[in-house]
């Protein structure tokens, strides 16, 4: 399906919808655990959870960087209050994406 709208997207000559892209890499050394990571325009996030964290858990890990001013990812805006509104949108995409999943299984 999401091959046939990029395809209709094309063709239409319109933007395409913009849509936040997700990664997930699961540790399994030193204890399980999990890192999502989330884009969205020139944002990204990447926090670390445990596998049984409920949702809403505050992540003990995280790393909040504007690739368009910093595309060498040097300077991390996690838990700076400055940027709270950037790093709520971002872990509202996570939360979203978590309990669609949990909801699916």
């Amino acid at each position: 399906m999401y091959r046939l709208g990029l395809r209709l997207t094309l063709r239409s000559g319109r933007e395409p919808e913009v849509r936040p892209v997700f990664s997930e890499i699961v540790h399994v050394i030193w204890g399980m655990r999990r890192t999502v990571m989330v884009r969205e325009g020139d944002w990204k996030l990447a926090v670390t959870r445990w596998p049984d964290s409920p949702p809403g858990t505050p992540c003990p890990w995280g790393a909040l960087y504007d690739l368009k001013h910093d595309p060498s990812e040097e300077h991390n805006f996690y838990g700076n209050a400055s940027y709270s509104a950037v790093t709520k949108r971002l872990l509202s995409y996570i939360e979203s994406r978590d309990a669609a999943e949990h909801t699916e299984t």
